[in-house]
């Protein structure tokens, strides 16, 4: 069984890391004077001083990850009050310099980009956090309120959004392309795929007549 580093170096585990320093020192000078001695004595105490030593370091590593998680904590902290404040930027810069991306992080995220509005960046956040964090009852009345008020609202106008109607497209093209079609007298227009109007051609030729008999001439014998 795996010895308690504190309980050889006889301190409690929650101690700080200038008292752990002091009990290190402490055990040690009652066995670095004997290392040296002959016979088992010494044996012993070069067994003792290897036995702090490991003790020390592994105490030591324990007390630094606790002060890296108090850290960590207080980060986050930090980021929530900037995104409280509307610092958006800042709270972002914050939260890219953080290595160890965890459920808070992610969810941090999400705020970051609803500020942004970022409303697709935001619910895939919110995903990821309670994939981390299931049971997170936080993560999960953000990501109902979201899909509430922006996701629903966006499906819904979708569905009420009235559809093309290709009856009336089709007769509104047809009758555009019958007004093209009967529209023969525009000036400086291309006519020549168009077929005449009869009533236009007969019209034509009677003005032509009247002229030809204003002039003596006769262009239709019958009239």
């Amino acid at each position: 069984m795996r010895s308690n580093p504190f309980i050889i170096l006889g301190v409690s585990e929650n101690c700080t890391q200038a008292e752990l320093e002091r009990a290190y020192h402490d055990r040690r000078s009652l066995y670095v004077n004997e290392r040296f001695s002959l016979g088992e004595m010494g044996s012993y105490a070069c067994e003792k001083l290897d036995e702090i030593d490991v003790a020390y370091k592994e105490a030591k590593e324990i007390l630094e990850s606790r002060y890296y998680v108090d850290t960590f904590d207080n980060r986050y902290k930090g980021i929530e009050d900037k995104i409280r404040n509307n610092d958006v930027d800042g709270a972002q810069f914050d939260l890219d310099r953080i290595p160890t991306r965890d459920a808070h992080w992610h969810f941090l995220q999400s705020m970051v980009y609803y500020k942004k509005r970022f409303y697709v960046e935001t619910k895939k956040q919110l995903e990821t956090a309670l994939t981390l964090d299931p049971t997170n009852s936080t993560y999960q009345d953000a990501y109902n309120n979201l899909n509430a008020k922006h996701f629903s609202d966006s499906q819904k106008t979708q569905r009420e959004r009235p559809q093309p109607n290709r009856e009336s497209f089709y007769n509104n093209n047809y009758n555009q392309s019958d007004r093209s079609y009967k529209d023969t007298t525009v000036d400086g227009a291309n006519n020549s795929d168009r077929v005449p109007n009869p009533c236009s051609c007969c019209t034509s030729l009677l003005c032509a007549d009247c002229l030809c008999e204003c002039c003596g001439g006769d262009l239709i014998s019958c009239c």
